[in-house]
């Protein structure tokens, strides 16, 4: 009948007696028996007529697939870990290089498998938003009209200029004149100062799986991980999940991407006020000779020097039409908000 020793060696004692010696290569440093190589599970052969006993293990290789033969061993090589393998719908494991702020240096070494980025902590100002609103080229055009009685109720000529010397000539009376101005192409134009400030995550993890992983007993070997990652082993899956049952079981959320739709309210402008035409009209002599006198803009009924001569001509020598514009006052709207969540779950 076949024996079997649970974490020893069978030394054959004499013809159909066996015994166990305790082989210390399988005891952990912390005094437990560390976890092997997972494979077909060791058989004990007794040969009938000798009754030696011999012990053999089948390893598969994670990197050919090819089924090898050799001594089941506990112990990973150099100081690494044998770790539950990643549950159904995970991926891993792997090793979690942290940083805040995130930098260039998160990098996997080199023949590692990078399983991606995942982010946390965004950080999203809203806009700021000012509309600066332009008044558009608008042009005056001024009007005189010449009477011969105080009140300005009988004309007899009419002059007008929009920044031309205009000529005019009566044999009647025209000793006073009313003035009265007309813009056009009044507009303002809106002049948007948005800024949308950049995002940034406060946070990144870069995940990264060794080359080579060697089956043992409860899963598979994981060597020490390199300087900069986390002294822990971690799986993944998409979305926002529970852990697993078993060793990897504490729960961090990151996120791959982000959804920004941070604006403001559109730019709208108004003209403000009446525009005005500013002035100033002057009377002149024939083909704005000499300067005669200047009158106000007012639509008001003044005395005239021009009243004094047959011919004479008036000019509008001023600028544009003035005016006021006035915004909205457009406000931030939207938000910058993570997206594609994934869970990491890792050993303690």
């Amino acid at each position: 009948m076949a024996s079997r020793c649970r974490f020893g060696r069978l030394i054959l004692l004499h013809a159909g007696v066996v015994a166990c010696s305790f082989d210390t290569s399988v005891v952990s440093a912390s005094a437990g028996v560390s976890i092997g190589e997972v494979g077909t599970a060791p058989t004990d052969t007794g040969d009938p007529e000798t009754g030696s006993v011999e012990s053999s293990v089948t390893e598969s290789d994670p990197a050919t697939g090819d089924v090898s033969s050799g001594e089941s061993s506990s112990d990973c090589a150099d100081g690494g870990t044998c770790a539950a393998t990643a549950p159904g719908g995970w991926v891993g494991p792997f090793a979690v290089n942290t940083a805040s702020p995130p930098n260039g240096s998160q990098q996997c070494p080199q023949g590692w498998t990078e399983h991606g980025s995942g982010f946390v902590d965004l950080v999203a100002q809203p806009a700021t938003c000012d509309c600066n609103c332009v008044p558009s080229a608008a042009t005056c055009t001024v009007d005189a009209t010449y009477y011969s009685d105080s009140a300005c109720t009988m004309p007899n000529e009419v002059g007008s200029s929009s920044g031309g010397c205009d000529n005019l000539a009566t044999q009647t009376n025209h000793d006073y004149v009313q003035v009265s101005g007309e813009s056009a192409g009044v507009g303002c134009s809106p002049a948007e100062q948005y800024v949308v400030p950049p995002t940034a995550w406060n946070e990144a993890s870069v995940m990264c799986s060794p080359p080579q992983m060697p089956v043992c007993d409860q899963g598979v070997c994981l060597p020490v991980a390199p300087p900069g990652f986390e002294d822990r082993w971690c799986v993944m899956a998409d979305g926002e999940q529970q852990c697993p049952a078993g060793p990897y079981s504490a729960q961090r959320l990151r996120y791959r991407s982000l959804t920004d739709t941070r604006d403001c309210t559109p730019c709208g402008c108004s003209v403000l006020g009446t525009p005005t035409c500013p002035g100033p009209f002057r009377e002149y002599t024939l083909f704005c000779s000499v300067q005669l006198d200047e009158l106000p803009i007012d639509g008001a009924c003044h005395p005239s020097l021009a009243g004094a001569i047959n011919g004479w001509s008036v000019r509008y020598d001023g600028p544009g039409a003035a005016f006021a514009c006035a915004n909205n006052a457009p406000t931030p709207v939207g938000e910058a908000v993570a997206t594609d969540p994934i869970t990491i779950c890792c050993t303690e």
